[in-house]
C-alpha cells in the first residue's frame, strides 16, 4: 500500500501545471531633472536596439512611468519634455 500511495503522490505532483518563462518585461521608473525634481508629462521612449521598435509612455504628475510588455532585448531609453 505504501508503494501505491507514493506512486499516486508522484502522479498528482506531475499533473500540476507549470508555467513557462516570461518573454516580456515591464520598464518602471521616474523622470527627474538635474536637481532631483520630478518631471511630469515627459514622453519616455524605449527603443529596442536590435529591431528599432519603439514603445512610449508619458510620466504622470509624480514623474513616474510604466512601459509594459517589452520583448527581450537591449533598449535605449530617453525622456523628453518641452523646456528641457
Amino acid at each position: 500500500m505504501m508503494r501505491l500511495s507514493g506512486a499516486l503522490i508522484l502522479f498528482v505532483l506531475a499533473a500540476i501545471p507549470t508555467y513557462a518563462q516570461q518573454t516580456a518585461a515591464t520598464l518602471v521608473g521616474a523622470v527627474t531633472d538635474s536637481t532631483g525634481a520630478t518631471v511630469p508629462n515627459a514622453v519616455v521612449r524605449a527603443t529596442n536596439l536590435a529591431t528599432n521598435v519603439t514603445r512610449e509612455a508619458a510620466s504622470d504628475q509624480s514623474g513616474s512611468y510604466t512601459i509594459p510588455f517589452l520583448t527581450v532585448g537591449d533598449y535605449s531609453v530617453t525622456a523628453t519634455q518641452k523646456g528641457f
